[in-house]
């Protein structure tokens, strides 16, 4: 009984990590076969249909357009607050010095939304993890009634002191702070488990040791905040008051943290902890423990943070218990306004960072999965250790040996910013590099998205004309990376062995928009064609010029506006797909709906920036997909 409740317990923990509705569904259905080798009882797929089905409709619920009224803040920020109306929760900003249980009158909102790139952070992802969808902004005046809480006093308390407590008491993370004092979350789970190491020490009861912790863990999130760890921990220390055995214990800790944040089944602060658990309890040898252990903690850093850093790896345990200890003295001298906060800071800054880079992919885990799977079932210590082995160097060796050629369109908003990339790094290639007035495009997107691919220089980059929004990054660009050629005029050749060309060099031109240097290559049988600011005028000639030019992908030129990209040009070039890169409710309400029409009436379909963010072509041997930044693929057809 108990095997098949914990089987249909991890069940649904995949169902609720998987986004999709649809492909959800198709879970539930290949889980039955499983469920049913294992027990010939009708009665446990009976109880999988209804958990599962019970799980798809809490996980997956659309998302409801909040109406004006009352919101209560919950959660505060550095820049920003949460706030709920019921079950409807919103992120509010310009609030001056809010407090727990305000209430503030919101009247207008709109949906949240923020760029997305490849393996780094997207702001939209993250609320959309806590369910929240839409965003409003307030200010003194809409504050309706502060609350009077207890809850509200001691933030007010804190609020003022050192930035070292807001961290360590609400998780609010501060740019003055260490980054190594975010990653080891928050003190009271080094504190939980210092207290139950000592209580076992004096012989106390188990029932009071858990119970003590389960206090403890309830009192913190009451007074300051309940992040996923906390009560990740307290359902766990709850279901090992009442039950002795751990699977028993597995199943009610982990379907009661389900049922309360569902929405935090695939976060590392759940699948970490709740995945050594399992490791400790199925492998009873200890070194093989150890080895799956380390390379469990290695391999979820990489797909969540594409980074491991090595002396946190080694020293986490130590670091984390530092911190509780620390932590407990700070409060002891809290009074007499004693600066521990400089020490613990100073401290971490001197913990050395030994950092490898690695965007994890299939490979990573098809690999990651079977060599685990080798270490587990490895009778000879020496085979173990060489299967991890295998699996500590494969991040090190993969980045490298990458056979795809790959087209990426980075999300900047309105601006365009194109890297072409040949199989085994063998060149770099990019086409524009975009600015923001409000963003360095190239240090926040650009240069951590070629840093984490292993991307060292850049052959060429070619800076089809003189906007802002296609060359102001440039000079960001070189103080960062080694970029071997500049081309800014057509008549310059591109650094690469495979066929890449700067067409129509004589041309008649009117505007700066007119000068835009026109990409046109080909990889793997498929051909691609970038056309900057180019307008109809250049297009007309390109077409005179070259009768037989034709693409599979086209960059349609000025982000998709009236000015480009005309009906006749379209058909003449024929493209497969068409890509526009444009921000989100641009001003200059790029892409015109005309042209959006004009494609639709021949075929061709279109990704645009603004809606799928980054988008990536990979081709290898006749075969070329694409993916974007909101996990839309497809295959492109020649």
């Amino acid at each position: 009984m108990k095997k098949m409740f914990f089987l249909i317990v991890l069940g649904c923990w995949v169902s609720l990590i998987i986004d999709d509705p649809f492909l959800d569904l198709i879970w539930i259905f290949l889980y039955v076969p499983v469920l049913a080798g294992c027990s010939k009882r009708v009665v446990w797929l009976f109880i999988w249909g209804i958990f599962s089905l019970f799980f798809l409709v809490l996980d997956h619920e659309s998302p409801v357009t909040p109406k004006e009224g009352e919101y209560t803040i919950y959660q505060i920020r550095e820049n920003y607050v949460l706030a709920q109306n019921q079950n409807i929760k919103v992120i509010v900003y310009g609030i001056d010095d809010p407090m727990f249980y305000d209430v503030i009158y919101l009247s207008e909102f709109e949906k949240v939304h923020s760029l997305k790139n490849f393996s780094l952070f997207s702001f939209e992802d993250y609320l959309k993890e806590d369910n929240i969808f839409f965003q409003s902004n307030a200010d003194q005046t809409s504050l309706v009634r502060r609350q009077k809480s207890l809850k509200g006093d001691i933030y007010d308390y804190f609020s003022k002191k050192d930035p070292y407590w807001k961290m360590t008491l609400y998780g609010i993370y501060n740019d003055s702070l260490p980054e190594l004092m975010s990653r080891l979350s928050l003190p009271v789970v080094g504190l939980v488990s210092i207290v139950e190491k000592h209580l076992r020490r004096w012989r106390a009861h188990l029932y009071f040791v858990y119970g003590f912790s389960f206090l403890l863990l309830i009192l913190w999130g009451s007074l300051f905040v309940f992040t996923t760890s906390i009560l990740r921990m307290a359902c766990h220390r709850f279901s090992k008051i009442f039950l002795k055995d751990w699977q028993a214990q597995f199943i009610v800790s982990t379907f009661v943290f389900f049922v309360l944040m569902p929405e935090k089944a695939s976060s590392f602060a759940f699948v970490l902890p709740t995945a050594m658990n399992l490791i400790y309890h199925l492998c009873s040898d200890t070194g093989t423990r150890y080895l799956i252990e380390k390379s469990v903690l290695c391999g979820l850093q990489y797909l969540y943070f594409h980074e491991v850093d090595f002396m946190v790896l080694i020293f986490f345990g130590l670091l984390r218990k530092s911190s509780g200890i620390f932590f407990i003295f700070s409060l002891i001298l809290l009074g007499l306004n004693v600066d521990l906060f400089v020490i613990w800071s100073n401290f971490l800054d001197f913990v050395p960072q030994l950092i490898w880079l690695y965007d994890a992919g299939f490979v990573y885990v098809a690999a990651f999965i079977l060599l685990l799977f080798g270490i587990y079932r490895a009778e000879s210590i020496l085979r173990k250790i060489i299967y991890t082995s295998i699996l500590a160097f494969i991040p090190f060796i993969l980045p490298f040996l990458d056979c795809r050629f790959c087209v990426t369109v980075f999300d900047i908003g309105q601006g365009d910013c194109t890297l072409i990339t040949e199989p085994f790094h063998k060149s770099a290639v990019m086409i524009d590099c975009g600015q923001n007035l409000y963003r360095d495009n190239m240090e926040e997107i650009v240069l951590p998205y070629l840093e984490l691919k292993h991307i060292k220089q850049l052959d060429c980059l070619i800076l089809t004309h003189d906007d802002f929004d296609h060359s102001g990054g440039v000079d960001s660009l070189k103080k960062n990376i080694k970029i071997n050629k500049i081309i800014q005029s057509s008549d310059e050749t591109i650094p690469v062995e495979y066929p890449f060309y700067s067409l129509l060099v004589n041309r008649q031109t009117k505007d700066e928009n007119d000068k835009s240097i026109i990409s046109y290559f080909s990889y793997d049988g498929f051909d691609y064609l970038w056309m900057g600011d180019a307008s109809v005028d250049v297009e007309e000639q390109l077409i005179h010029a070259y009768p037989q030019l034709n693409c599979n992908v086209l960059k349609a030129g000025h982000h998709g506006s009236r000015t480009s990209s005309s009906y006749s040009f379209l058909n003449r070039v024929e493209p497969t797909l068409a890509l526009i890169s444009v921000g989100y409710q641009n001003r200059y309400g790029h892409p015109d709906i005309e042209v959006l029409k004009n494609m639709q009436t021949l075929g061709i379909s279109n990704l645009r920036t603004s809606d799928v963010g980054m988008i990536q072509i990979q081709s290898f041997r006749g075969l070329c997909v694409f993916q974007t930044g909101t996990n839309i693929f497809g295959i492109i057809q020649k």
